[in-house]
């Protein structure tokens, strides 16, 4: 979050992205626990997150709102759009993305994150300094950076977690 009175900038929003994604490769690995995932849950959870605040990015970069496809990675079903509760969505989340290797967790997590920059990049002061997002609607924040900023604890939050086994 933003204090009163002070500036949001690109330069600003963008360095503190990529200092949080340098915290993630620095800390995540195979053998981590991180509040009880394990380091490929950990990757695709904040991969999840880092698509979605990417796709809203982009949506406000091209002055449209974001699909469901660009959110979520596709088309959700009736009762996944039902879920509120973020434990069961986290759930369904993990179990969507166990097939995957702790390798193919870590460049989903790369390429979600390198989406997340890219789209920042593409936006003004002013955008991300003006109230966002309009969709999804429980994603309205007093700035769009601040989504950004939401993304970027996250990370910092996981990443506090780590145990090593």
């Amino acid at each position: 979050q933003y204090a009163p009175g002070m500036h949001i900038t690109r330069a600003g929003t963008l360095a503190d992205l990529e200092q949080a994604g340098h915290l993630v490769e620095q800390r995540v690995r195979p053998d981590g626990t991180f509040d009880g995932w394990d380091g490929r849950d950990v990757l695709c959870h904040l991969a999840v997150y880092a698509r979605l605040v990417g796709a809203v990015m982009r949506s406000t970069a091209e002055k449209r709102l974001p699909t469901s496809t660009e959110l979520y990675g596709r088309e959700l079903t009736e009762e996944e759009q039902a879920l509120t509760d973020l434990d069961a969505i986290n759930e369904a989340l993990r179990s969507a993305y166990s097939a995957l290797s702790y390798d193919e967790g870590l460049a989903f997590w790369r390429a979600m994150h390198a989406e997340a920059v890219a789209q920042v990049a593409r936006l003004s002061d002013a955008q991300l300094e003006a109230p966002g997002p309009a969709a999804p609607p429980n994603w309205s924040r007093p700035h769009l950076a601040d989504v950004v900023s939401a993304l970027t604890q996250h990370y910092e939050g996981h990443m506090a977690t780590e145990h090593r086994t």
